[in-house]
């Protein structure tokens, strides 16, 4: 038996992280996605959580760019059929299913990039944040796990999960959440002042 959801037969896992597992999903004409997983018995998923993971879906969901990771669906309350037989309740993102593996792991695996691999890559970084930026939404955790290479070996941006209004919660045009990967924050966040 295998394990289904919605339309899905999920397969291997892809990754994980503090609250879902990403599994390679694949529909009854043999199409496949990366379906990114949330258990909602999980005590970590807390109000909180959920509240960050719609804000994810609705930043994504505006964007188009080829450099961005493109989300086609999303549940809130969903049933899992498990291997064993058992059904579990959870909500699902479905994104398109991005082939390269982490930027992160080419960087550790190779050492540093010469100039012309950085221009590469960096130009495609720009213009996606670039993109991002004129969509009205901030990153806010931008760092080599978070971008992928597609199957050409191009920047795929990831993981909205911390994203917000570039013009901050309030219209202020200020954000002031501490969020993100310690090593990767601005010295202003560190520092606890708006930004």
């Amino acid at each position: 038996m295998t394990s289904t959801l919605g339309g899905y037969t999920l397969g291997r896992t892809l990754g994980s992280g503090f609250s879902a597992k990403v599994k390679l999903g694949t529909t009854a004409d043999g199409s496949q996605f990366a379906v990114k997983i949330f258990r909602l018995d999980n005590p970590d998923f807390n109000a909180r959580a959920f509240q960050l993971l719609r804000d994810e879906v609705q930043s994504v969901q505006t964007l188009d760019h080829k450099h961005v990771v493109k989300y086609f669906e999303f549940n809130e309350n969903a049933q899992m059929t498990k291997k064993s037989g058992a059904v579990v309740t959870v909500a699902y993102i479905v994104s398109e299913l991005v082939h390269g593996g982490e930027l992160f792991d080419y960087v550790a695996n190779s050492g540093p990039f010469n100039e012309r691999i950085v221009r590469y890559y960096a130009k495609q970084l720009i213009q996606s944040i670039h993109y991002i930026h004129t969509k009205g939404f901030a990153h806010r955790d931008l760092k080599c796990e978070n971008i992928l290479l597609d199957k050409f070996y191009d920047v795929k941006v990831v993981d909205f999960g911390f994203a917000c209004p570039v013009e901050g919660r309030t219209g202020d045009g200020m954000n002031r959440s501490i969020v993100g990967s310690l090593g990767f924050m601005a010295p202003e966040i560190h520092a606890k002042q708006p930004y």
